[in-house]
């Protein structure tokens, strides 16, 4: 946390939690207040790998919002899909 002290205000921060409530989440909320510095909780691999990969120019307000949308779509319980219909592979 002290290091973020450390940074030009103008630098873009994310921090990533895996629970909202948990003692992490917790403890870092009041980096919320630090001026572009952006915390987001409840993260799956997808979300993780999007703001990684999404466009540096696009504005972290803008991008993080876009990515936990479609993290929310990534996430599936395999055991409700009709075998037979579905075929993994063809959604890679």
């Amino acid at each position: 946390l002290h290091d973020l002290d450390a940074l030009p205000p103008q630098d873009e921060v994310i921090v990533m939690t895996d629970m909202f409530g948990g003692s992490v989440n917790n403890e870092l909320m009041e980096l919320i207040r630090r001026k572009n510095t952006h915390l987001v909780t409840g993260v799956n691999l997808a979300l993780v790998i999007g703001i990684l990969t999404g466009d540096e120019e696009e504005p972290a307000d803008q991008l993080i919002p876009r990515m936990v949308e479609e993290a929310r779509g990534a996430m599936l319980y395999c055991n409700e899909m009709d075998l037979e219909e579905a075929d993994p592979i063809d959604d890679f």
